[in-house]
């Protein structure tokens, strides 16, 4: 997407008419002129900003990645008011509850959920989705996560520490086989040989396991809490 362009309306400059001034009011004038430049430049900023939020991000964009769920159909629950059944209707460029009212484009959607600016709700989506060019100062803000959201985290949390298990297992094995059959075995490859198998296995399910058994195995492995502890230390 081509970012360089402004709109008609970000375009539009400040004109003020000429007038002669007084040599007395020289110093004056030409501070005041400073400030309207520097008005201008920051009018000029915002609705620059504005508009890469709106042809780059579309309101369906913005509320699936803050966590609403949209059906098939641009439904959804309203996060504005206690929504039993969907009526709020999310399209590309706006959004409008059948139910409460609220209705607008994707920066009013973002500013009515974090409970922000506009301003801040723009630069929020500009930083989320990655398009500002000039990106201003982060806006730290709370992400709503879902249960959904915060299980598929947990998910992935057991992920990283499985694969780190896994491949510290699969090292022992490899380096700690003793060479010849008279030697003893070394603790690390006797533990390689009784927990490779199950890590193994579990590391399949999370990958590609059904949500039911992919639950199961969060659930099992953040009840034993062993895994972490390693990878912790």
């Amino acid at each position: 997407m081509d970012l360089s362009g402004f709109s008609k309306t970000s375009c539009q400059k400040i004109r003020t008419k000429s007038r002669i001034f007084p040599i007395t009011h020289v110093r004056r004038e030409s501070s005041s002129l400073l400030n309207l430049n520097e008005m201008e430049k920051s009018y000029l900023k915002k609705e620059t900003l504005f508009e890469i939020v709106k042809q780059g991000v579309s309101n369906r964009e913005a509320a699936v990645l803050y966590g609403v769920d949209v059906n098939r159909t641009g439904m959804a629950r309203c996060p504005f008011h206690p929504d039993k059944h969907p009526s709020l209707y999310v399209a590309e460029d706006h959004y409008h509850c059948y139910g409460c009212g609220e209705h607008g484009d994707v920066i009013d959607f973002t500013a009515k959920l974090f409970g922000i600016s506009g301003k801040s709700a723009a630069r929020k989506l500009a930083r989320d989705f990655g398009l500002n060019p000039d990106p201003p100062p982060a806006v730290i803000l709370p992400f709503p996560k879902t249960p959904e959201m915060e299980q598929r985290d947990l998910e992935q949390k057991c992920i990283r520490a499985l694969k780190g298990r896994v491949d510290a297992l699969n090292e022992w094995h490899r380096r700690c086989a003793p060479k010849k059959p008279e030697e003893d075995y070394d603790p690390r490859f006797t533990q390689s040989c009784h927990e490779l198998p199950t890590a193994q296995h579990l590391l399949d399910t999370l990958l590609t396991g059904g949500e039911a058994e992919r639950d199961k195995v969060v659930e099992l492995l953040m009840q034993d809490g062993r895994l972490f502890r390693r990878e912790a230390a």
